[in-house]
């Protein structure tokens, strides 16, 4: 199980004693920490808790803002005591490797720190056995974001392999500049990772900014996918971010995804795991849509229509419109030659084509009639189908719960003939079917503009062609209001994205 620390040493991290005196963060760090190296690496020493007494206090020569010019001291003890409380705090966390990241420029900078490191090194050697260390060098200005973002962008993509398989990644946030600090916390937040800072006091605290920064960050993006109903792109993306952990947002995001496929016994399977009582409406839907229950399918395909108009999607739009007429119209036919005008609660429509042939046939008056209209039975085309329906409500009628959706059939039929209706718009007369037919989801690579789509719908706008026409047909037919599921879905969802990153 491996586990990393990610530690930037800085010029807080070497404390200097001679006698009682305690020196920290001398003006040259960079020669101070250099010269602690030599007397750890050469002189006799005796390991404290954070750090070292030296046997033969050695001559260090320092600068501080109290005293600004260069003075020598006799130092007798050197502690690190960022780092052993760090140490202290995953001692028992079985740490695999530490990552330290010091700054070596050209020239030297006096506050350069990459004998600190060494020293840091030595540190982490004696105390953590079987731990591997490693120093990565900078070169660049500590102090410049850019360079720093680079830095470390670079650094995490090329070992990402390692982050992602580790069970946890530590990052000390307590040293190192702020340029450091901000890129190594932002590069790295979309691994399993938590954040340290060692207090004045030598108190340890989780911070939790940067995770709830890194949370927010995915939860929005995710949340922009899932408008665009791209949930398999938003389930790769919380897959791969912090939210990972929150089981029931994968569990959302695939059903919603394998739903969108119309592969909805999967998604029924993968919804079960959701448990919160806000969503039992979706499993419910599912599952009557995973029996082909030809309302709750009729439904379905009009909430596509519906959210593919709202994002603009005009070429799919369309394309979803005609499948919805085609299904409405196929269930209707079903309902019509069904004894008594009863209502199935479910069909399949698989064998449609064929009862349609043979109805015509057995029907002579429908079949001159066709004839007449000069009309293709053979394919259950829309025209044959709405001509066929609306022969039937004419000479036939029926009964029973038939007539309680006749108004919403009436409206689709002439919805039908809307379809075919010619209009003069700045590209020439066309009709809706005609822009459909000839485009890239039927047979051929015209396009689809949203003026062109206004003028087809016009006097009512887009929207409102899709409230009354399209919506009021199903809402006739279906007997119940076409409150869109995928919104409410999303509705429930954006709360607990809201709710994880609160």
């Amino acid at each position: 199980m491996a586990k990393v620390l990610f530690y930037i040493p800085g010029v807080s991290d070497i404390y200097l004693y001679a006698g009682k005196e305690e020196i920290r963060r001398p003006s040259n760090f960079y020669s101070v920490a250099k010269k602690v190296w030599n007397i750890v690496r050469e002189s006799k020493i005796e390991g404290i808790k954070d750090g070292w007494k030296i046997k033969t206090p050695q001559e260090v020569i320092v600068q501080t803002n109290t005293y600004p010019t260069e003075r020598k001291i006799l130092v007798n003890k050197i502690t690190l005591p960022i780092l052993a409380t760090l140490i202290d705090e995953v001692k028992n966390k079985n740490l695999t490797k530490v990552y330290l990241f010091a700054t070596f420029q050209n020239p030297p900078h006096p506050k350069d720190t990459i004998y600190a490191a060494k020293v840091l090194e030595k540190f982490l050697n004696e105390r953590l056995k079987g731990v591997e260390v490693e120093i990565k060098e900078i070169n660049e200005n500590p102090s410049n974001y850019d360079e720093m973002s680079k830095f470390f962008e670079e650094f995490v993509k090329s070992r990402q392999k390692e982050f992602e398989t580790n069970v946890e990644n530590f990052v000390s946030i307590t040293t190192g500049t702020p340029a450091q600090v901000v890129s190594l916390a932002l590069s790295i937040m979309q691994f399993p990772v938590r954040y340290l800072y060692v207090s004045d006091d030598r108190r340890i605290a989780y911070c939790s900014s940067f995770e709830k920064l890194n949370k927010k960050i995915y939860a929005t993006l995710i949340w922009q996918l899932v408008g665009g109903l791209q949930y398999s792109s938003a389930l790769d993306i919380a897959q791969n971010s912090p939210l990972r952990e929150n089981s029931e947002i994968l569990a959302i995001l695939e059903t919603m995804r394998k739903r969108i496929l119309f592969d909805f016994e999967s998604a029924l399977s993968m919804a079960r795991r959701i448990k919160n009582e806000k969503l039992s409406f979706l499993k419910e839907e599912l599952s009557e849509l995973a029996r082909k229950n030809a309302v709750y399918l009729l439904l379905e395909l009009f909430y596509r229509v519906e959210n593919e108009f709202a994002g603009k999607n005009y070429l799919e739009a369309v394309a979803s419109l005609f499948s919805l007429v085609d299904f409405a119209l196929q269930y209707i036919f079903v309902v019509l030659t069904e004894k008594e005008g009863k209502i199935p609660n479910y069909f399949t429509v698989e064998d449609v084509k064929d009862k349609f042939k043979s109805y015509v046939k057995g029907n002579k008056e429908l079949e001159r009639y066709l004839s007449k209209e000069e009309v293709k039975y053979e394919l259950a085309s829309q025209l044959a189908l709405s001509k066929a329906i609306n022969f039937i409500l004419e000479r036939q009628g029926k009964d029973g719960e038939f007539n309680q959706i006749k108004s919403g059939v009436k409206k689709l039929v002439e919805f039908v003939g809307e379809l075919d209706r010619e209009k003069d718009t700045k590209y020439g007369k066309i009709s809706l079917r005609e822009l459909r037919n000839s485009g890239p989801y039927a047979h051929s690579t015209k396009g689809l503009n949203e003026e062109l789509l206004s003028s087809l719908t016009y006097p009512l706008t887009i929207k409102g062609f899709i409230e009354e026409k399209v919506k009021k047909c199903v809402r006739n037919i279906c007997r119940r209001e076409p409150d869109n599921s995928f919104i409410k879905v999303n509705r429930i969802l954006k709360e607990i994205l809201d709710k994880e990153v609160a």
